[in-house]
């Protein structure tokens, strides 16, 4: 089907940019669904990349999926791209997109089988090319997903799309034992209540236990666009002052028209969640420092372990409370982890102490070898993505959990996996994504 052939009339506008040549399963679950859709090259010149901006503004384009070819990467940093390309990936960040890239592409030909008749061109990306092209979709918030089949891109896509129609406002993973795992329940359950009672964002909690952990997906009941980022600051604000200024929280709720007698109440029901999440949290922390001191003298009887004051210090600057300001913190409670503590903390000089006092925090004793060295690879080479990918391994790990729940965990952890091959080699590389597949199960 030629690019002028797709049916563009009807509701919002699915984009197709750089789609591939066996396309026909996506096609059909568009046709099927009755999306309007449209095919677009990346490898064209620039007047073709303006017409696709073009179409943000001719039609309400409600999805895009990119797949991020060889061309694309050479035209994303070429000069004569620079503005259009800037423009085409604000838009596109603007609504809910799936950027997809081969896995040789992404890791600059590093897991390339030199045997592979594609190898010499997957190694024409240089870790140059990459270093300019990826932070343009990273600093917009955007993911790259790794393939490494033709037939995968089928799948992504067509999961993508169905995620889009449920309008998933977040998702994180809590393990049980994990310190404040109750807190930080609490604290989701509490954010979704105020979506409805104040943000007007009619919005749907599911929540998955299982013997360790919880799995939580907050969706959008509407079809309605939810800046759900900025509703958790706005909440994290109004519970912040609900317990210290009660009066200053009234006046916010009257700004958001809130009648007088519905925000009183509210101001006392958040105030009195918030201080119960305090007194719980700090009893919380003190039973663990006990737990640990214990553990650390029957284990460590014999050897030099870190003092109270020391394992304070840890516990304080490892685990942050809620409330802190952004959605992104709220479900990297889940993980809890600012810094890898075992990795960070020169004050615990014990390496057993440190892994001890990890295992208390963190909820992740017993995670299996190649799962520990997948953390140690996250605290090397995380950045600012560490605790989400802790996060996304705590999930992994979880054998209860379905393996449809955990694949956008998957495909996470595997991408970074990628984007360290140069530091870790193919073949360690090859060894954990077995580990992966095998969480799922395969």
């Amino acid at each position: 089907m030629s690019q002028g052939e797709e049916s563009i009339e009807g509701g919002g506008l699915v984009l197709l940019l750089e789609p591939m040549m066996g396309d026909a399963g996506i096609v059909d679950f568009l046709k099927q669904a009755g999306k309007p859709y449209k095919k677009k090259r990346l490898k064209s010149g620039p007047a073709n990349w303006a017409s696709i901006v073009d179409l943000f503004d001719s039609h309400e384009v409600t999805a895009v999926s990119m797949r991020l070819s060889l061309d694309a990467y050479f035209n994303f940093c070429h000069p004569e791209y620079e503005d259009v390309a800037k423009r085409l990936l604000d838009l596109i960040s603007s609504v809910p997109n799936l950027v997809v890239v081969h896995e040789d592409l992404f890791s600059c030909g590093e897991t390339a089988d030199p045997d592979d008749d594609w190898a010499d061109l997957y190694a024409r990306i240089t870790p140059e090319v990459r270093d300019l092209v990826h932070p343009l979709f990273y600093l917009r918030g955007m993911e790259l997903v790794t393939y490494r089949k033709n037939a995968e891109v089928t799948v992504l896509t067509t999961d993508f799309l169905r995620e889009s129609d449920s309008k998933l406002l977040f998702r994180t993973y809590v393990p049980k034992a994990q310190l404040y795992a109750e807190e930080t329940d609490r604290v989701i359950r509490l954010f979704c209540d105020y979506l409805s009672s104040v943000a007007g964002v009619s919005a749907k909690l599911e929540v998955k236990q299982t013997p360790s952990g919880s799995f939580y997906e907050v969706r959008a009941e509407l079809e309605e666009a939810v800046d759900v980022e900025s509703h958790y600051r706005n909440f994290s604000d109004l519970a912040s002052l609900s317990e210290a200024a009660p009066e200053k929280a009234a006046e916010v709720l009257a700004l958001a028209s809130v009648n007088s007698a519905k925000a009183s109440r509210l101001v006392e029901k958040y105030g009195r969640e918030v201080r119960r999440l305090r007194l719980d949290m700090q009893q919380e922390r003190e039973r663990r420092l006990l737990a640990i001191r214990h553990r650390l003298e029957q284990e460590l009887a014999e050897e030099q372990t870190p003092d109270g004051r020391e394992i304070e210090m840890l516990v304080d600057d490892a685990f942050r409370q809620p409330f802190v300001g952004d959605l992104e913190k709220l479900t990297s409670i889940g993980s809890g982890v600012r810094s890898m503590p075992l990795r960070s903390a020169p004050m615990v000089s014990n390496e057993r102490a440190r892994e001890i006092i990890y295992d208390e925090l963190s909820g992740e004793a017993g995670i299996a070898e190649a799962g520990q060295q997948f953390r140690q690879l996250i605290a090397r080479q995380g950045g600012k993505e560490r605790e989400a990918l802790l996060v996304s391994l705590r999930e992994l790990e979880d054998a209860a959990l379905p393996a449809g729940d955990k694949k956008p965990a998957e495909r996470k952890l595997k991408t970074f996996l990628l984007s360290s091959a140069g530091v870790v080699g193919k073949a360690s590389v090859d060894l954990l994504k077995d580990y992966l597949k095998s969480r799922l199960g395969f």
